[in-house]
């Protein structure tokens, strides 16, 4: 299936606690800061890794939320533009552009439940720390 690769470095590693359920790590990249979970795994700072993230965990949304409230808010957000949506019968793939020229992918169910992003429109992906993996770079 499809994933959308950001590359990224090790700023921390970050213990349960603080609003997080389990160990994380904080990275920064291109794109922004991301907290992702550990999963037993232990990453020296400055370490290169790849973030993974699959279109159907990705949220989209037409206004910046995470710009006040909670701490991790701050982090899983890409700004992006909306470059093309294509319908598949109960799910639509949107293709986006970030910020830095990165593609991306998100994929949403053609349900009715949220307003729908416009070809142009400025969105901000969002995922869960749960919803990312990790590759090494």
């Amino acid at each position: 299936g499809d994933v959308n690769l950001i590359d990224a470095t090790v700023e921390a590693s970050l213990p349960a606690g603080g609003g997080r359920d389990a160990a994380a790590i904080r990275l920064r990249g291109a794109l922004g800061e991301f907290e992702v979970l550990r999963n037993g795994r232990d990453f020296a700072a400055d370490t290169g890794l790849t973030l993974g993230v699959r279109p159907e965990r990705i949220d989209l949304h037409l206004q910046d939320a995470g710009s006040e409230g909670a701490p991790a808010a701050r982090h899983n957000r890409l700004p992006a533009r909306v470059e093309a949506v294509s319908s598949h019968g109960d799910v639509s793939v949107y293709h986006l552009l970030a910020d830095d020229g990165t593609a991306l992918q998100a994929k949403a169910p053609n349900d009715g439940a949220r307003a729908r992003p416009a070809v142009g429109s400025r969105v901000w992906a969002r995922f869960d720390p749960h919803d990312a993996f990790l590759l090494d770079a």
